[in-house]
């Protein structure tokens, strides 16, 4: 069942599935048989307020997808499953659990596309994260160290992007190591409200989607609404 919830969550962007909704969203089940096929009509929970803007609906073709990815054994890559997180814990009011998962998803976004860029340039070698990025910096890994593996940058070519990015990474560090909510803007610390984490949750989605576009034939994306 948690593989068919993350595919669902991947193909529909519908952060909640698999979560108690939040006040005011949509919940929407119907029953399969054990191949996946519908064996009834959808039936829905409704609240009046729309949710993040990009959500779809599952549809006959994205259920598909499911089904064949399930088939075939695969799963979400664990960036996107951690924007869904990062979105639902914004929404729930854990501020701190949100800033964390937005923070790892743009990580582990940039490690997968990056051993994925090293397979296309060094087939049959193993992929050593030190051989491209030095030190522990989110920040200096986007720019410098991705602009001499492959020539971009997400600091020229995405500036706004990169400088929120910035501020979440150093929220992210706020946030683990003194346990508590701590928001970062412009370099300097200060209130973590909902509104400063939808905005590191909007700008780790825009990361992850910018270093896909490095590999657009690799990448997996969702259905575009």
């Amino acid at each position: 069942m948690a593989g068919v919830i993350s595919w669902i969550r991947f193909y529909t962007r519908q952060w909640w599935i698999g979560h108690p909704p939040p006040s005011g969203h949509a919940k929407i089940s119907f029953p399969s048989n054990e191949v996946g096929e519908p064996q009834e009509n959808a039936f829905a929970y409704m609240g009046p307020v729309t949710a993040h803007g990009d959500e779809v609906a599952l549809t006959q073709e994205s259920w598909a997808l499911v089904v064949e990815a399930l088939s075939e054994y695969r799963e979400p890559a664990v960036h996107h499953l951690l924007l869904m997180d990062a979105r639902y814990n914004t929404y729930a009011g854990a501020l701190r659990r949100a800033t964390l998962d937005a923070a790892v998803a743009c990580e582990e976004a940039l490690w997968d596309v990056a051993d994925r860029l090293w397979e296309q340039k060094a087939p049959g070698t193993q992929f050593k994260a030190r051989r491209v990025f030095k030190g522990d910096d989110l920040r200096s890994h986007l720019h410098e160290d991705m602009q001499r593996f492959v020539g971009r940058s997400l600091q020229e070519e995405k500036p706004d992007v990169y400088a929120v990015v910035s501020d979440l990474w150093l929220s992210r560090h706020s946030c683990a190591h003194t346990g508590k909510a701590v928001g970062v803007v412009d370099g300097r610390r200060t209130d973590l409200g909902s509104d400063l984490s939808k905005s590191y949750t909007e700008a780790a989605s825009k990361c992850v989607n910018w270093l896909e576009t490095l590999i657009p034939s690799e990448s997996e994306q969702p259905i575009s609404g």
